[in-house]
């Protein structure tokens, strides 16, 4: 059963719309992930945070720069650019639940990923909404890419995600987890 399954398996998502399945699927990893997230701050952070309105002002060119990057990185290949909005630690899950550890880690993944799937020659990110906890940011919406296989075909991958950033001692923010469904 993959990793979104058994996530989703006590929500009942065998019986659930297709949309409605995958709304539980993300509410439940939101939850998830804000609670192993959110168990790192303090309460003497939390009180000290400012508005949500400024944390997501203090974010806002980082995370448009990576999602206007994303794609135009994609096409070229350039793994290195794709991992670099991730933070040293960060961890991306992939759509068949594996989670890699670390900006090498996802570097090297992503290179494989465009190695073995063929030219990405279109696609694109529709952020669908932005909430801020405990000081992290959380982003989510859709994603697609168009790959150009070896034989000339063309193949579409899509899904949801969710992305969960933070604010680094150096004032820059970076991606912690993302999960791509």
């Amino acid at each position: 059963m993959s990793f979104v399954r058994r996530l989703a398996a006590p929500l009942g998502a065998a019986r659930l719309p297709a949309s409605l399945w995958v709304a539980s699927v993300l509410a439940a990893s939101l939850l998830a992930l804000h609670g192993a997230t959110a168990a790192v701050h303090t309460a003497a952070a939390h009180a000290a945070e400012p508005d949500p309105v400024t944390t997501i002002a203090s974010a806002r060119r980082a995370i448009e720069e990576a999602n206007s990057g994303w794609l135009p990185a994609m096409e070229r290949g350039d793994a290195a650019e794709i991992a670099a909005a991730y933070a040293s630690d960060g961890v991306l899950i992939t759509s068949k639940g594996t989670a890699i550890r670390g900006r090498p880690a996802i570097e090297a993944l992503y290179r494989a990923e465009i190695s073995q799937s063929g030219q990405v020659i279109g696609g694109g990110l529709r952020q669908e909404g932005v909430t801020v906890s405990v000081g992290l940011i959380y982003e989510w919406g859709h994603g697609w890419l168009i790959f150009r296989r070896k034989d000339g075909s063309k193949r579409v991958s899509s899904g949801p995600y969710l992305t969960v950033w933070r604010r680094g001692p150096d004032g820059a923010w970076a991606i912690i987890r993302n999960l791509v469904l």
